[in-house]
Formats: C-alpha cells, structure tokens, sequence
C-alpha cells in the first residue's frame, strides 16, 4: 500500500500563491501514476495523449473547462473526467478561485461499469 496525504501535498502545492498551474506527483508505479494539479484562476494545464494511455482527472474543488476528443464540458468538485485511449485532456479555470484535481494516468485502460454508462 501507498498512502499520500493530498492535503499536505495541496497545502505545499499553493504555499506560494502559483500564477500558473502546477502539478506535483504523489505516486508512481509499474501500473501509472497519481499527481495533485492545482490550477489558478485563468491557467490552463494540457495532458497530451499517449498511444494506449488514459488520462483521468477527478475535480476536488473549484470549477473548470475540461476537454477531450472534441467534447468540452465544465465541472466542478466531485466530477471524474476520463479519456478514450489515446485522448489528450485540457483544463483552462475559467471560474473564481482556484481549481484542485488528482490526475491519473495509466497505460492499460481500466475496464469499469461506472464509466461505461
């Protein structure tokens, strides 16, 4: 097991007020890795897309444009965003405040009746 307080990690991300997104890991393995973005008002952040790679972005706080493969949607704190293979994946904080998100990647899509829908 790997555990990883993403408040600590979020409180050092943002200790020094960023102008611009940041991103920091927090755990990486064999299987993909895990990482903390934090993004200011107006910053925009790109995950470009890998053959065989997903990309997943689960919003913590604030509110954002996300796009992937043509689509474009705004979410805000509990949505999960997933890529098709291959699929790059955006973000531009166009909301007030500051965006919080833990971003997934892996190479082997996760099969997963919850995203099938």
């Amino acid at each position: 097991m790997n555990a990883v307080d993403v408040t600590a990690a979020l409180a050092r991300l943002t200790a020094e007020a960023p102008t611009e997104a940041r991103e920091v890991t927090l755990s990486e393995g064999p299987a993909g890795a895990w990482a903390l973005l934090y993004l200011p008002e107006g910053a925009r952040w790109e995950a470009p897309g890998r053959p065989g790679g997903v990309t997943s972005a689960l919003v913590l706080e604030g509110l954002a444009t996300w796009a992937t493969g043509g689509v474009r949607q705004t979410l805000t704190s509990g949505h999960l965003v997933v890529t098709a293979s291959g699929e790059a994946l955006t973000a531009h904080n166009d909301g007030r405040g500051p965006v919080s998100a833990v971003i997934g990647r892996s190479e082997t899509p996760a099969a997963s009746p919850l995203l099938e829908a």
